[in-house]
Order: C-alpha cells, then sequence, then structure tokens
C-alpha cells in the first residue's frame, strides 16, 4: 500500500488526477472496514428493511427537498443511511485520518475516490435509485443541496451511495471506464506533526464543524431533534 507521509506527497495525489474525473477523499484514523452506516454489523437486518420507512418520516420533516438532501441532512445529524462522507479537499480527507490522537499508535488510511460523473443535483428519489444503480454513485453535497449545511460546505463535503448494503464499499463493482478506488497509508509515527502542520494551516475542529445556522426555516435545534427521534424509533444500535 502506498503512503502518505507529508503535506506535499498529498498534494502530488491530487496534482495528478486524471482529466476530467472528480477527487472524493475519506481519512480514517485506522483501517476500518468501508461500509456507510446502514451495512455496518451494529445494524440488523430488521433495521435496514426500515429504510423505506425512514424516507417517508424524513419526507413529512422536509418536504420541499428530494430523497439525495433529506438522506444528506439525515446523515449528518446521526440517522443511519447508506451514504459515505467524502470530501473533495485533500486536506479535510488527512484531516479525519489523523485527528484522533487516541489512535496514534496506528496507522490511518485516506480513501481517494474517482469519477466522471455525479449525481445530477435535481434528481427525484433515492427509494429506488440504489438499487437501479449498476456502480456506486457520488453527491456533490456542498454545491448541489438546496438546504445548506453549513459543515457540508466548510468540508467541501460529498458523498456516496452504494446499490450493495452486504458487501464493504471497496468490494462494489466499479465502472472501470470513469472509475476508480485507491487506499492510502499515513503512517502512525507522521500523525502528531501533520497535525501540528493542519493546525498551523487553520484545520481545526472549530473550521470544519461551524455551528449550526437556521437551516430552512426551522431551527436547527427542531431538524436535529426529528432526526434523532427517528434514529431512536427505527433503529435501536448504532
Amino acid at each position: 500500500m502506498d503512503e502518505i507521509k507529508s503535506l506535499s506527497e498529498l498534494f502530488h495525489i491530487f496534482e495528478n488526477k486524471p482529466r476530467g474525473r472528480i477527487m472524493y477523499f475519506r481519512g480514517q484514523v485506522r483501517d476500518w472496514p468501508l461500509r456507510p452506516w446502514l451495512a455496518r454489523a451494529c445494524v440488523t437486518e430488521q433495521e435496514r428493511a426500515k429504510e423505506p420507512e425512514c424516507f417517508e418520516r424524513l419526507a413529512e420533516i422536509l418536504p420541499k427537498v428530494n430523497d439525495w438532501e433529506r438522506a444528506t441532512i439525515a446523515q449528518h445529524y446521526g440517522v443511519p443511511t447508506r451514504l459515505l462522507d467524502w470530501s473533495e479537499n485533500p486536506i479535510v480527507g488527512l484531516y479525519f485520518a489523523i485527528e484522533d490522537n487516541n489512535y496514534d499508535i496506528e496507522d490511518g488510511v485516506i480513501w481517494v475516490f474517482e469519477d466522471k460523473t455525479a449525481v445530477a443535483g435535481n434528481v427525484a428519489s433515492l427509494r429506488d435509485g440504489p438499487r437501479q444503480l449498476n456502480y456506486p454513485r457520488p453527491y456533490r453535497a456542498w454545491k448541489d443541496l438546496q438546504i445548506k449545511i453549513p459543515r457540508a460546505i466548510s468540508q467541501r463535503g460529498s458523498l456516496t451511495s452504494q446499490p450493495d448494503l452486504s458487501i464493504a464499499f471497496d468490494e462494489q463493482k466499479f465502472d472501470q471506464n470513469t472509475q476508480s478506488l485507491r487506499k492510502f497509508m499515513v503512517p502512525k509515527q507522521t500523525k502528531r506533526q501533520l497535525r501540528n502542520q493542519l493546525k498551523i494551516l487553520g484545520i481545526t475542529e472549530e473550521r470544519l464543524f461551524p455551528d449550526f445556522l437556521d437551516i430552512g426555516n426551522r431551527r436547527p435545534t427542531d431538524l436535529v431533534g426529528e432526526c434523532m427521534r427517528i434514529r431512536c424509533e427505527l433503529f435501536k444500535t448504532g
């Protein structure tokens, strides 16, 4: 596995991206399986079967947006979904690979997903979409969301949806003509120095997780509370 030991090595990956492709970065403080929350072992099959009901509940809360937006908002506020978080900013990907010093005894990883295509911002529904998609597809939340989520913007956040929840994201079938997926190791001995460098650059928790603003015409606490209610009533684990 290739390694990223410095900012210059990270930038080198970004600078050499194939023309016409968008790069998405996902950092993890250790090499956990690349699975969305709804596909993890802590979620039962009975809970996964409640995904359609979850969308119906989200539609009641957020009637004026499409299912991709609803799922993105739910994902950010604690509801298990089939979405994985990514960033189009390589430094944000690095931040999540090194930010928790409790894992400094383990190597971090950065996944790099490349795709020429993205889900259209005006897509109508996600309820049948994942099972109809042949390949995982990204949704560029930071630019396509109608209801702006401050941290999605500050993190340049995007999300992927995968057709098959029974296997990890990296085991999905990919379009060889338009997609690629690579994994890089961030050696444990480099984490502390890289964290200090990101602090110098202003890449901090406060920067990436700004205070909630008024989302649409709903108070953020109301929206968070209703998402948490869905989680508690439909998903007992996690």
